[in-house]
């Protein structure tokens, strides 16, 4: 599946599975000044935020793509790699 083709509509639900079946933190709680819902990804420490009522943004769009559908060993990197001798 390419990244273009991923719907936000598909996005919220597949957001809405992984935190029933806790594989990603959804939590609330200040930030700064402000009360904010926000998400953690297992082996990240970047807090993204989310609000169920709005739209998701691009770049929480993006890490959930990849959470869900990059390979999680190394078969991504190119297998004929060249040697240097």
């Amino acid at each position: 599946m390419k990244l273009s083709l991923y719907l936000p509509r598909q996005t919220e639900n597949d957001l809405s599975k992984l935190i029933e079946s806790d594989q990603i933190q959804y939590k609330e709680g200040y930030i700064g000044c402000c009360k904010r819902n926000y998400l953690i990804f297992p082996n990240d420490k970047h807090k993204y935020y989310y609000n169920p009522n709005k739209l998701i943004s691009d770049s929480l769009k993006k890490k959930v793509f990849k959470y869900l559908y990059s390979p999680t060993n190394n078969m991504s990197k190119r297998l004929n790699k060249k040697q240097r001798y």
